[in-house]
């Protein structure tokens, strides 16, 4: 069982023991609690032949563990005492309280996802939802990363979402058919999604269905050009949100996003991308303080069906190699230059009009340059309606440590020892140690 760590920011302090986060309050009544007393009543209840009676204020519905007061009542403060006729009364009552409590998997948390409430800045008061499911690039790295920075920098409220395992609770990208808390998207202002081959039930793909049919932005990352894989046999009512889809040309991905799954134009992990900017869109408010060219990590991927009316802010030619240094291919890719980064007017299946936009980066390590964390930010200020509130240089630094992990699909066994859950994700496990298997 491990110490506590105190979050003296939010008056709470973050314990990661058994699998799980627990948010408890810095004080016991209306006393603040030190780390040696916290140790002292940890080794109490687990050294104690039964658990000790607790007192109420009258200011609480509910009590908290705290002393015995002799006479009933609480030295110089009224208050009211829970009494115990005895032990096994006392027992009796732990047990009626223990059996009303939910029965949770051993990684499973009370409130799905990490969630970070905002503060102020240009997004005070809205709500942007990360819904992450890939199995390559480390999403639920990089947008936890990005949750932070967007909590902390500029306001905004931010719930990351991850694909788990549901029998053990623990975060697992290669279940496809388990995001648990997509409602957090009726109350969103923006969502941003990283999900690859998706085949969610229906009550929680309607979460995602009504968001785009209300005409709301929508962030695509890489892979969310083919979100979603429904099996040719499947009674869904959104099987037509499949990336094969002919009944909608494309599914999700062609139809909000501009384009669905064509194919790597790099070669995977062993070709990287330098992005350029397109002249035409220079002046755009977006590249407010972007580079005119970026190299990141991930290859380039084939996009072949924007039309003329999506405006492409950024093309991406295939490099050699994965260092910044290596030349361009020079095979028949040379001269070559995909869509890398644009923005699009939609229309849902509901007929509602709505804006999003996609970049095909993507990878964890995509986020170590600060162009393309710039880039990125200012598009989702842009979405969330600040786009002539971009400063000339939007504040990217990162809050916390971020150390990205490698490129590559991992076993189910690997997720399972690495035992994930939306804590291991938090500013105070980041700052303690890395959390990717």
């Amino acid at each position: 069982m491990n110490l506590p760590d105190f979050d003296k920011r939010m008056g709470t302090k973050e314990w990661v023991g058994n699998n799980s986060l627990v948010t408890i309050p810095l004080s016991f009544g209306s006393r603040p609690v030190s780390r040696s007393k916290w140790n002292r009543k940890l080794a109490m209840n687990q050294d104690a032949p039964s658990p000790r009676p607790t007192r109420l204020s009258s200011s609480q519905a509910s009590p908290p563990m705290g002393e015995r007061v002799p006479g009933g009542r609480e030295r110089g403060r009224p208050g009211s005492l829970l009494r115990c006729a005895n032990r096994k009364s006392w027992k009796l009552l732990m047990l009626a309280a223990l059996a009303c409590l939910p029965i949770l998997a051993p990684g499973a948390s009370p409130t799905p996802g990490l969630v970070l409430e905002g503060g102020e800045g240009l997004g005070k008061g809205q709500h942007i939802v990360f819904v992450t499911g890939e199995e390559y690039y480390r999403s639920e790295e990089g947008m936890s990363m990005f949750a932070r920075n967007l909590s902390r920098h500029h306001g905004f409220k931010c719930t990351v979402l991850f694909a788990t395992d549901p029998t053990t609770g623990f975060i697992n990208p290669n279940q496809a058919r388990n995001i648990p808390g997509l409602a957090a998207l009726d109350s969103a202002d923006l969502m941003v999604i990283f999900a690859r081959f998706r085949e969610l039930p229906d009550a929680d793909m309607k979460h995602i269905a009504d968001y785009v049919n209300a005409g709301k932005p929508v962030f695509g990352i890489r892979n969310a050009t083919h979100a979603f894989r429904y099996a040719a046999d499947s009674t869904s009512p959104y099987k037509n949100w499949s990336f094969r889809s002919k009944e909608w040309p494309g599914g999700f991905g062609q139809q909000i996003l501009g384009d669905t799954w064509v194919a790597h134009y790099g070669k995977f992990q062993k070709e990287s991308t330098l992005a350029h900017v397109n002249k035409a869109h220079r002046n755009h408010p977006v590249l407010r303080g972007v580079a005119n060219t970026l190299v990141v990590h991930t290859d380039v991927n084939s996009v072949n069906r924007l039309t003329p009316k999506d405006t492409v802010l950024f093309h991406g030619q295939v490099l050699s190699g994965l260092k910044p240094t290596d030349p361009p291919v020079t095979d028949h890719r040379k001269d070559v230059r995909m869509p890398w980064a644009w923005f699009r007017n939609y229309t849902a299946p509901s007929g509602a009009k709505g804006r999003s936009f996609t970049t095909t980066a993507g990878a964890s390590l995509d986020f170590i340059n600060e162009d393309l964390r710039r880039l990125m930010m200012n598009a989702m200020l842009s979405l969330t309606g600040h786009e002539q509130e971009i400063p000339e240089k939007t504040n990217v630094d990162f809050v916390d440590p971020f150390h990205p992990k490698p490129t590559g699909a991992l076993s189910d066994a690997a997720w399972g020892a690495a035992k994930l859950t939306p804590a291991s994700f938090s500013s105070s496990a980041a700052n303690r140690h890395h959390t990717q298997p």
